[in-house]
């Protein structure tokens, strides 16, 4: 707390009047969740209030330092301002190091940007949305149900010799792209924009398809299985519920099933073969008797095991389930002890 010094002042008849400022409260700054450092001015022109914007309005969700300087130096080599959210953090569930892992990925304004530099890009149609339909995902507390567009699909055009050319993008299923929780539900920005999030998705699409040399195959971030399949791990590839791998296994039994029943069914009447022998049997060549293949039993062999937990092992011989994530480390510490050298046993 200071007081500001007394300042001397014309009064209105002339007479010099005194006053005091009024008492102001100090302010406190709270330093950013990850400490400035000065290399940041030099190698990516980021002061220390820049820096606190970064890590507090930007990325807030980032877990470490080294994700935004990943961010940073993204942008850094695609010429791209990092202040306009042209690239987002997504955290990724990692199966090996069990946590999540911030991992880099570019928003639809990358390739907007990408496009406009081009000074080819003639802008694109309204979106074709196919029908909206409705998708549940699990049961009792725990069930929830999103009414989306079944697909949507955008057009873009390009300047090319002259010419505006129309290219459409493919049609992008609501179902094939929407991101997932660990859990396997649509995480919560495209239950809130079911339809704004496909929107971006099949806009990503046609720009791809309409600047193939400019973009190649780079997903955005709000295009869940693109992610998985450019590099990082599954949400949903950390633990197999038993529950849910069992009714999936139900659900192929009882479609297996049907289709079966529906070709006996439809199949046209024969004699019965004349035998002796139960009626599984029939005579084959040589007058011997082959069995006839059971494809409902065969069915029935499709269960499942609950996945065996692995074992972990450190250099003390300690043994253990599931080691400790710690930033620095690939594969985790041990729970007991913290050593970092550990080794797989099953």
């Amino acid at each position: 707390m200071y007081r500001a010094a007394p300042k001397r002042v014309e009064g209105g008849n002339g007479d010099r009047v005194t006053t005091t400022a009024p008492a102001t409260q100090a302010l406190t700054i709270k330093p950013p969740r990850f400490a400035y450092l000065p290399e940041l001015k030099d190698k990516y022109e980021i002061d220390e209030e820049a820096w606190r914007a970064l890590v507090e309005a930007i990325f807030p969700n980032a877990q470490n330092f080294g994700s935004i300087i990943l961010a940073l130096a993204y942008c850094k080599s695609r010429n791209l301002d990092i202040f306009k959210r042209n690239v987002h953090i997504v955290p990724i569930w990692d199966k090996d190091k069990r946590c999540l892992v911030d991992t880099i990925w570019p928003g639809i304004g990358e390739l907007r940007t990408t496009a406009f530099r081009t000074k080819q890009y003639a802008g694109r149609d309204a979106t074709n949305f196919g029908e909206d339909v409705t998708s549940s995902w699990g049961s009792g507390r725990d069930a929830l149900a999103v009414t989306h567009p079944e697909w949507a699909q955008v057009t873009v055009y390009r300047m090319i010799d002259g010419q505006r050319v129309a290219f459409a993008g493919p049609p992008v299923f609501w179902l094939e792209t929407f991101a997932a929780t660990k859990d396997g539900f649509p995480n919560s920005m495209w239950v809130k924009r079911p339809r704004g999030q496909i929107d971006k998705c099949a806009e990503a699409a046609a720009l791809r398809a309409a600047f193939p040399e400019e973009l190649g195959d780079t997903p955005t971030s709000d295009e869940g299985p693109m992610i998985y399949q450019n590099g990082a791990q599954a949400l949903n590839g950390a633990a197999v519920d038993p529950a849910a791998l069992e009714a999936g296994v139900a659900g192929c039994k009882d479609r297996m099933r049907k289709a079966i029943e529906s070709v006996q069914k439809d199949a046209p009447a024969e004699e019965p073969p004349e035998t002796d022998g139960p009626p599984w049997e029939q005579p084959g060549e040589g007058g011997d008797a082959e069995p006839v293949p059971d494809l409902l039993s065969e069915v029935a062999k499709l269960e499942t095991q609950a996945p065996k937990a692995q074992v972990w092992q450190c250099e003390k011989n300690h043994t253990f389930e599931t080691p400790e994530p710690r930033e620095g480390t690939t594969l985790g510490v041990c729970p007991k002890c913290g050593t970092v050298r550990i080794r797989r046993l099953s």
